[in-house]
């Protein structure tokens, strides 16, 4: 298990966090509910954070979670956290939501992202 950093943020961060989640939502879900709609995909969002004073899980998780509620059930099926902090060796993934279970009881996982294959030949 690795170890969990909180960080505070002033109220300017918070509004200026949730409306990244919000745009984030805005961008991705209408794709998300497309494949799940006309091909019954289960839906996977992946917000990733460079920045863990800016969005730690804690916050994004809150962020999140107001956000949804605001949107009905047009919920993703599961959102994780990638945590990419510069200078960090591993990253960081946290499962914020699965199937309306919500983090704090995540499966927190970490791994080497030399491991990763690309998926997209970028």
């Amino acid at each position: 298990m690795g170890v969990h950093y909180v960080a505070v943020i002033d109220e300017n961060r918070v509004a200026t966090l949730a409306a990244r989640v919000a745009k984030a939502c805005d961008d991705k879900l209408g794709k998300l509910f497309d494949w799940k709609r006309d091909d019954g995909a289960r839906t996977v969002l992946v917000l990733e954070q460079d920045n863990l004073a800016m969005g730690n899980p804690a916050n994004l998780s809150k962020a999140l979670v107001a956000e949804l509620a605001t949107r009905g059930s047009a919920t993703p099926d599961e959102v994780y956290y990638v945590g990419t902090y510069e200078g960090a060796g591993d990253w960081s993934v946290i499962c914020l939501l699965r199937d309306g279970a919500r983090w704090p009881d995540p499966d927190f996982q970490q791994f080497d992202p030399a491991q990763l294959h690309s998926i997209t030949s970028r």
